[in-house]
């Protein structure tokens, strides 16, 4: 359960890339992203930021990776144990004694072999398939990889009503005093060709009255100069 976010500037749109189709058939190696539970990403507006380490890990995505995040309170999260190189060697739920103060996010990226240890899984002693057994089942093959989110990003912990309140005003601030949207899919199809800026101005149309369709106008009609400002990267700033 979390939320985090990076700060900076922002690429230029760019067209859409093919896509492959995803699953356990077909050729090739195959990657899948994983955001179990109450969770709310925030997409960095630019590309050093939070897209640029995600699309890195990807590009070597060799079985696991887990994004972790360092907290004062480690005890309250999986936490993720390292060695001396800051190599993962295992992962604790919730431990009495940490041996580390990272804590694992619950962003988790795959390849295409997740797909059958998801098939292997038994129930755990609460009676649910555990994310935290396919992980582990990683760890033992020695495919498991962990990426740090240090200095420059934010993640907040959304799993109780405190903390997901907190969460919804931190966003507020951003989008208050930045004048942006975080999470607007919209904007995000639109800055990657996925729509025109026709189809923008129309389904900002759609919601006249509202900030939110004020927004997306505004964005069509801006175009190069709020891409420089805002920008979308790779993929959505939330999820």
């Amino acid at each position: 359960r979390g939320y985090w976010s990076s700060a900076g500037g922002a690429p230029a749109p760019r067209p859409p890339r093919p896509r492959t189709r995803r699953g356990s058939t077909g050729r090739g190696t195959r990657r899948t992203t994983n955001t179990p539970g109450a969770n709310g990403r925030f997409r960095p507006p630019r590309a050093t930021g939070c897209g640029a380490r995600r699309r890195t890990t990807t590009t070597r995505l060799d079985g696991c990776a887990l994004f972790g995040y360092p907290v004062k309170d480690p005890w309250r999260y999986g936490v993720a144990e390292l060695d001396a190189d800051r190599r993962l060697t295992a992962l604790a739920e919730k431990p009495r004694e940490p041996r580390s103060n990272i804590a694992v996010t619950g962003l988790y990226m795959y390849d295409h072999t997740v797909v059958h240890l998801a098939q292997d899984l038994i129930p755990s002693d609460r009676g649910e398939l555990e994310i935290t057994d396919i992980n582990k089942a990683y760890l033992e093959q020695g495919r498991a990889h962990l990426a740090e989110l240090g200095r420059g990003f934010v993640w907040l912990d959304m799993g109780t009503h405190d903390s997901l309140l907190e969460a919804g005003q931190y966003v507020q601030m951003l989008e208050q005093r930045q004048g942006i949207r975080i999470g607007c899919v919209e904007e995000v199809a639109y800055l990657k060709g996925y729509i025109t800026a026709e189809q923008c101005h129309r389904l900002g149309r759609e919601r006249a009255g509202t900030d939110y369709g004020d927004y997306l106008v505004n964005l069509a009609e801006e175009g190069g100069a709020l891409s420089r400002t805002v920008g979308a990267g790779h993929f959505p700033r939330t999820a």
